[in-house]
């Protein structure tokens, strides 16, 4: 050793404080970590609505500028194919319908179990007003006088908070019935869920036909949700700015009209009360 160079180990106190530091440092960190996969999620969320509202375009182009049903009508067998299958072939992956801050995505229904591989699992819900229920005639696009003002799709929620289960394959509606049969009358035979009812309600709900809207997972990112609108574009909002009555956005009026001896038509339309003080 020469006589100018001291030589020491590193003492047990300087190894605690690095370890320390290091701590800190990390503490700091994981947050903003966090916080930048939630903001990632987030993103390819709302990015993957938007392509299913391209993809729902294109879909109809193809088929004489009508939108999709919930379900094929008149299959051979069962309900049919479902509208994510049908919108599924514009789109690059079926794994464009999960969220991936959803961690529950519901089974789809399909024709066959070898049909539901197209998309097995689906984080959406769509909008019986402007995407009806396989007893409903499909809603043409030139009947919508404001495509930009209609939601057709939304977050689906899995379960309501006493542990009720939903089914997948059925949409959600902004309406009191939630599916009203042709020729009825907006204000007189049904009329639009309000914010409050929607709210109160979904703590009560006891059936998957209790007030549709609660199928409708409204906070799915924080307290927001993504949207995408009949034009195609995707958007994120609280419930209460799709409820407005001076911005109502789940239709004008219930767009899709009933056929003959549709559920709608027998009676199965009637399960909510018809004024929001009933709750």
């Amino acid at each position: 050793m020469g006589s100018g160079t001291l030589r020491r180990g590193i003492s047990f106190v300087e190894v605690l404080f690095v370890a320390v530091a290091v701590g800190l440092v990390a503490a700091l960190l994981l947050p903003i970590v966090a916080q930048g996969r939630t903001q990632a999620r987030k993103s390819t969320c709302i990015q993957n609505m938007q392509q299913i509202g391209t993809g729902i375009m294109l879909y109809a182009q193809d088929h004489d500028d009508v939108l999709p049903v919930t379900t094929e009508k008149k299959p051979k067998r069962g309900f049919g194919v479902h509208w994510s299958q049908a919108v599924q072939p514009y789109l690059r992956s079926s794994l464009m319908f999960i969220c991936p801050q959803d961690s529950a995505p519901l089974d789809t229904y399909g024709l066959a179990p070898s049909e539901r591989l197209a998309v097995p699992r689906i984080s959406y819900i769509n909008n019986y007003a402007a995407i009806p229920a396989h007893d409903f005639y499909p809603v043409p696009r030139n009947i919508l006088s404001d495509p930009g003002m209609l939601i057709v799709i939304g977050e689906r929620r899995a379960k309501t908070p006493s542990g009720l289960l939903f089914l997948g394959w059925k949409g959600t509606s902004g309406f009191v019935p939630g599916q009203p049969c042709r020729n009825l009358e907006l204000g007189a035979d049904y009329r639009r869920v309000t914010f409050d009812e929607a709210v109160k309600m979904l703590p009560k709900v006891n059936s998957d036909k209790d007030l549709l809207i609660t199928r409708l997972n409204w906070t799915a990112h924080e307290k927001k949700s993504n949207y995408v609108f009949a034009d195609g574009h995707a958007q994120t909002l609280p419930l209460a700015a799709t409820l407005k009555p001076t911005r109502f956005l789940w239709g004008e009026r219930f767009y899709a009209r009933s056929e003959d001896g549709s559920e709608c038509d027998m009676g199965e339309q009637k399960d909510v009360p018809a004024h929001p003080d009933a709750h």
